[in-house]
């Protein structure tokens, strides 16, 4: 379904859960590096950001295990890669 979705629409921002997700959704994209930002979890814990034709795919973590909303720190963290140019 995402490979048709996706081969018809170009969001300028698409927003995954979890890395595997993250991964087929790229590769559906067409999407450059992945460059990994650390989310406040440790150094194992990243949000995973590539640039594709026309967007910025975020891959965060899961949000079963991880809190990542409502937090001031991760907050600015998400607001700074949404607003990056």
């Amino acid at each position: 379904i995402w490979r048709e979705l996706l081969g018809e629409h170009r969001p300028r921002l698409t927003f995954t859960l979890g890395v595997p997700v993250f991964n087929e959704i790229r590769t559906v994209l067409r999407g450059g590096d992945t460059k990994l930002i650390p989310a406040g979890w440790g150094r194992k814990i990243s949000i995973r950001v590539s640039e594709y034709e026309g967007g910025r795919l975020i891959g965060l973590p899961h949000l079963s295990r991880y809190r990542l909303l409502g937090d001031p720190r991760r907050d600015a963290i998400i607001r700074s890669i949404i607003d990056a140019q």
